[in-house]
C-alpha cells in the first residue's frame, strides 16, 4: 500500500498570461493575528513554530531540479505587501537547545536561529533525492516577522530558479513516488510455506541466547524472524567502514523481502552511524554528530555523496529520509538486560499489567521550563490534543507549577512522583531539559539551580530514581524531547547509566519502547514531531509504533538535526495500545492433519483475526479467521513436536496456546493396544530440573484439558496446555517461566492435570 505525504491543496494563482509570470497571492481576509500570544494564522496553512512563543503559517512546496539546476540559484521577490502590526518581547526570541549550549567547544545554535526562519517569505529548507531525481523543499510564509518585530503580509511572491520564473505546475505539495510498504499485518504480504525472513535481529554470539528466545516468540506471533551475528555480516560485505557494510547487508535483506530490523546491541556491540545535518568542510566533533539509525532504514539515499566521511550533510549528500526498513534498537551489552526486556515485551503483548489493563488508556506528561510556558497552554497541551477523548491524561502531577519561569515552583517533587508513575501509564511524555542520565522535573526560573529531576544515578537521594519504579508489569511507551536521553554511546560513571538503557532494561517496569534524541532536543520544533507522532499512532492503531516516528520525520523533514538524532529504542514490530485491549480466547481441535481453530472474545467470534501455527523451527502457516472466527489449517503433525497456536489482532492482547500432538493423533490405521486406556499424568523429567522439564499425560478420549503449574502457596504460575485435545499421549515442556514470561525462583512447584472430571497433581523441583 502506498502512503503518500499528504499536504494541503496547492494554492497558487497564476498571474497574467501575457507576462508569463507565476505569482503566489495572499489575502488579508485570510489572516488571523493575535499579537498578545504571538500566534498568526493563514487559513489552510500549517502553524509552524519559529521561536519561543511565535508560530507562523507556512506551506512546503517541492520543486524537481532538472539537469544543471541548483537550489542555490533560487531567489524570490515580494512584489506586494501589507503591514499588519508589531510583536515584541518573548515572541521575538529564537529557540535554544533544551540542554547544554556547547559540546566540544561547538555552539549548538538551532536550525531556526541559523536561518531566521519566518523572517524570509521563502526558505529553501531541504534538498534530497527520490528515485535518482533531486528535489528542493521550499517553505513559503505568507506572513513574516522582521528583526524589529514588524509583521508583514506578503500579498504577492514571485519565485525564480536561476533566471526562470517558476510556473505553478513545478511547485508541488505532494512528493511524487514517496511510499511506505504497508505493515498493517504480517498477513498482508506473507503466508505459510517458504516465505522469506521479514524480521532480522542483529547481535553478537555472546548475547544471542535471550534474542533467540525473542526470535522464537516473534515467529509464534507471525513474524518470520532470525538472529544474525554482526561478525558474519561484516565478513560477507564490502564497504568503507563497518556501518556501511551493515547497511549493504540490509539492502540485500530488504530486496529479499525483509521489513523489520532490531539492532540488538550498543556501540560496543554493533557499528553505529554518526550523521551531521549541515554542510561542512571538516569532520565535526562527535558530540555534535547524531547517532542516526535512520541511515540503516533509508537504503536508497546517498549519505556520503561527496565522500568526505561526514554523513548526511544537507546539500553535499543525498539522504532521502524515506525508510525502506523499519528499524528499532536495544542499546544493551549484557544478557541480563536483554532477558529483562524480552520478558517485558512478551508480557506487554500477552498480559500487560497483570490483572489490570486499564492503565494502558492513561497518559502522563512531564513538562517544565520554556516548554511549559508555550502559548496554547504549553507544549504538553498542544501534544495532548492528539490523544483520543477516552484517554485519561495527567497534565498536573508532572507539570511545573505555576509557570516554567517560576523561581520557586511547587509541583510534586520527583521522589514522590515515583509512586505516582508506578501506578501505571500506557504512555509517558517527557517535555523537559535533560542529559544522558536524567530529565528535569522542576528548576528555578528557566533551567537554573536548584533543580530536581528523574535520574539513573544510584547515589542520588533528593531526586526521583528510575530504578525505584514498582516492578508490577505496567510498562509504558516513553517519548522524550529532552537532550541526550538516547545518547547510549557516551561514557557514564559507575553510579549512573543512560536513561533509555536503564528504563528499557528495568525488569517488569519502565519502558517497553522509547523514542528519544541521541543528542540535543529542540524547544521549538521537537514538540511538533511529538504531536505528529501521536497523530499518526492513533490514526493507524494497527501499525507498529516506529511507523509513527517515521511519519513525523517526513512531515518535519526540514528539521534535519532532530530527524537524524531521534531513534526508536525497542522492538520495531511493537504496536502501541490505543485503548484498553480486549482478550482473545482460542480453542484448538487437531486430528488427522486438520487443525480446526476458533477465536472468540467475550463469547463472540472474532473475524479477520490472524492465526499463526508455528513449531520450534518456525511458522507452519498463518491465515485469517472467517466471519465465524474459524479457520482450518491443513498441516501434518510431527510426532511429539511442540506447536504454538497464536491469535493476533490489533485492539487485543496476543493469545498463545501450546499444543503437543501425540503419535497416535496423526495415524489413520491406529491399533487399539497403542492407545492410552485411562487418563494419566506422569512424573516430570528431569526432576529436579534447570531450566527445562517435560511433562507427559495421557487422554483416552477427546477431552477439555487444563495443565497448569502452581507454586508452593497454591498460587497459579502458568498454564501449559488448555483447550480441547483429541485422544493420545502428549508431552509439554516448561521453561521455568510464569504466565508473564518472567523466570520464576528456585523451589517446589506442583503441576495439575484436569480433564473432563479427571484431576491429578504431582510435585517437581526447580533448581537454579
Amino acid at each position: 500500500m502506498k502512503l503518500h505525504i499528504l499536504l494541503a491543496t496547492l494554492m497558487i494563482l497564476a498571474g497574467s498570461a501575457l507576462s508569463g509570470t507565476a505569482t503566489l497571492e495572499f489575502n488579508t481576509d485570510e489572516v488571523e493575528f493575535d499579537a498578545a500570544i504571538g500566534q498568526i494564522e493563514y487559513r489552510g496553512f500549517e502553524a509552524t513554530s519559529v521561536g519561543f512563543a511565535l508560530t507562523l503559517p507556512s506551506r512546503t512546496y517541492y520543486v524537481a531540479l532538472g539537469l544543471g539546476e541548483s537550489a542555490e540559484s533560487m531567489s524570490y521577490e515580494v512584489t506586494d505587501s501589507e503591514p499588519l502590526g508589531y510583536l515584541s518581547g518573548e515572541a521575538l526570541e529564537h529557540d535554544i537547545p533544551t540542554g547544554k549550549i556547547q559540546v566540544g567547544g561547538v555552539n549548538l545554535a538551532s536550525t531556526f536561529a541559523e536561518s531566521d526562519l519566518g523572517r524570509k517569505a521563502v526558505e529553501v529548507v531541504d534538498v534530497f533525492e527520490i528515485d535518482q531525481n533531486r528535489h528542493a523543499g521550499l517553505m513559503v510564509f505568507p506572513v513574516t516577522v522582521g528583526a524589529d518585530g514588524a509583521v508583514q503580509l506578503n500579498k504577492a511572491i514571485t519565485i525564480r530558479l536561476g533566471t526562470e520564473i517558476l510556473a505553478p505546475e513545478r511547485m508541488l505539495t505532494e512528493l511524487p513516488g514517496v511510499e511506505f510498504r504497508s505493515l498493517e499485518s504480517p498477513l498482508a504480504t506473507l503466508s505459510g510455506g517458504d516465505a522469506p525472513i521479514d524480521y532480522v535481529i542483529i547481535t553478537s554470539p555472546e548475547l544471542a541466547m535471550p534474542l533467540q528466545r525473542l526470535a522464537v516468540y516473534k515467529n509464534s506471533t507471525g513474524y518470520r524472524s532470525e538472529v544474525r551475528f554482526i561478525d558474519d555480516i561484516l565478513l560477507s560485505q564490502t564497504g568503507r567502514d563497518e556501518a556501511e557494510k551493515l547497511r549493504n547487508y540490509l539492502v540485500q535483506f530488504y530486496l529479499d523481502g525483509g521489513r523489520f530490523v532490531l539492532m540488538a546491541g550498543d556501540h560496543t556491540v554493533l557499528p553505529i552511524r554518526y550523521a551531521y545535518h549541515r554542510a561542512v568542510d571538516t569532520i565535526p566533533h562527535l558530540g555534535v554528530q547524531q547517532v542516526c539509525d535512520l541511515y540503516f532504514a533509508d537504503l536508497t539515499g546517498e549519505w556520503d555523496q561527496d565522500n568526505d566521511n561526514v554523513w548526511g550533510e544537507r546539500t553535499d549528500d543525498q539522504a532521502d529520509l524515506i525508510p525502506e526498513l523499519w528499524v528499532g534498537r536495544l542499546p544493551f551489552n549484557s544478557i541480563e538486560q536483554f532477558d529483562a526486556y524480552v520478558d517485558k515485551l512478551i508480557a506487554y503483548e500477552t498480559e500487560p499489567g497483570g490483572d489490570d489493563r486499564s492503565y494502558l488508556s492513561k497518559a502522563f506528561f512531564f513538562s517544565s521550563d520554556q516548554m511549559r510556558d508555550y502559548s496554547g497552554g504549553g507544549q504538553h497541551a498542544r501534544i495532548a490534543l492528539a490523544y483520543p477523548d477516552h484517554f485519561d491524561i495527567d497534565t498536573a502531577n508532572g507539570v511545573e507549577l505555576d509557570r516554567g519561569d517560576d523561581p520557586d515552583p511547587h509541583n510534586v517533587v520527583p521522589c514522590e512522583l515515583e509512586e505516582v508513575l508506578s501506578e501505571g501509564y500506557g504512555i509517558v511524555n517527557i517535555i523537559a531539559h535533560g542529559s544522558g542520565t536524567l530529565f528535569e522535573v522542576r528548576t528555578s526560573v528557566y533551567n537554573q539551580f536548584p533543580k530536581t529531576r528523574f535520574t539513573t544515578d544510584t547515589t542520588s537521594s533528593a531526586n526521583g530514581a528510575i530504578s525505584h519504579l514498582a516492578p508490577n508489569g505496567r510498562t509504558s511507551l516513553y517519548y522524550s524531547l529532552a537532550c541526550d536521553n538516547g545518547a547510549f554511546d557516551y561514557d557514564y560513571p559507575e553510579s549512573a547509566s543512560n536513561l533509555v538503557v536503564t528504563t528499557l532494561a528495568l525488569p517488569d517496569a519502565g519502558a517497553i519502547a522509547f523514542v528519544a534524541n541521541s543528542r540535543w532536543g529542540w524547544v521549538g520544533s521537537s514538540h511538533l514531531l511529538q504531536r505528529a507522532f501521536f497523530d499518526s499512532a492513533f490514526a493507524h492503531p494497527d501499525r507498529p509504533a516506529v511507523a509513527a516516528m517515521y511519519d513525523s520525520k517526513l512531515r518535519y523533514h526540514y528539521v534535519r538535526d532532530v530527524v537524524y538524532g531521534q531513534n526508536f529504542y525497542g522492538d520495531p514490530t511493537l504496536i502501541m495500545y490505543d485503548d484498553v485491549p480486549g482478550e482473545l480466547t482460542v480453542e484448538v481441535y487437531a486430528e488427522n492433519g486438520a487443525w480446526d481453530i476458533d477465536v472468540s472474545a467475550t463469547g463472540k467470534p472474532v473475524a479477520n483475526c490472524l492465526v499463526v501455527l508455528s513449531d520450534t523451527l518456525g511458522i507452519v502457516e498463518r491465515i485469517g479467521t472467517d466471519d465465524q472466527g474459524h479457520v482450518t489449517i491443513w498441516a501434518d503433525y510431527e510426532p511429539l513436536n511442540s506447536y504454538t497456536v497464536a491469535a493476533v489482532k490489533p485492539g487485543f492482547t496476543i493469545e498463545l496456546k501450546a499444543f503437543v500432538p501425540s503419535i497416535a493423533a496423526d495415524v489413520d490405521d491406529r491399533v487399539d493396544d497403542n492407545l492410552p486406556r485411562d487418563y494419566g499424568l506422569s512424573q516430570n523429567y528431569p526432576n529436579p530440573f534447570n531450566p527445562f522439564t517435560t511433562i507427559r499425560f495421557d487422554l483416552p478420549r477427546r477431552s477439555q484439558v487444563d495443565l497448569s503449574v502452581y507454586d508452593i502457596l497454591g498460587q497459579h504460575t502458568v498454564t501449559l496446555s488448555e483447550g480441547v485435545l483429541p485422544f493420545g499421549t502428549y508431552e509439554v515442556t516448561w521453561d521455568g517461566r510464569n504466565k508473564r514470561g518472567s523466570a520464576v525462583a528456585s523451589g517446589v512447584y506442583f503441576y495439575r492435570l484436569s480433564a473432563d472430571g479427571f484431576t491429578e497433581e504431582k510435585k517437581m523441583v526447580l533448581v537454579r
